[in-house]
């Protein structure tokens, strides 16, 4: 583990931590304020296979995103996990 940043506001934390699967950035949002930040390496001691592990790992089904039929079929297009065209959906990234 290491600190790399640090957050002064009292009312809001970092949550869901997570590396891109090629390993080279790694997110991580702030609650309070509905920001994700992308922090780019180099990141000493990779681990590739764990940080793609990682990345697709999926969360609980009860707090897990729904992906519909459409976004799963985008998401496989544009060769990417479901999850991650979660969060692009969301964000309202077009994946067409």
């Amino acid at each position: 583990m290491y600190v790399f940043a640090r957050n002064a506001k009292s009312d809001s934390e970092f949550a869901g931590p997570t590396f891109a699967p090629d390993g080279k950035t790694f997110f991580v949002n702030m609650q309070g304020d509905g920001l994700t930040f992308a922090i780019w390496g180099p990141f000493s001691r990779r681990n590739s296979a764990r940080q793609r592990q990682m990345a697709v790992a999926a969360p609980p089904a009860s707090i897990a995103p729904r992906v519909s039929d459409e976004l799963a079929e985008a998401a496989d297009r544009q060769g990417m996990g479901r999850l991650e065209a979660a969060a692009y959906d969301r964000l309202g990234v077009p994946l067409s």
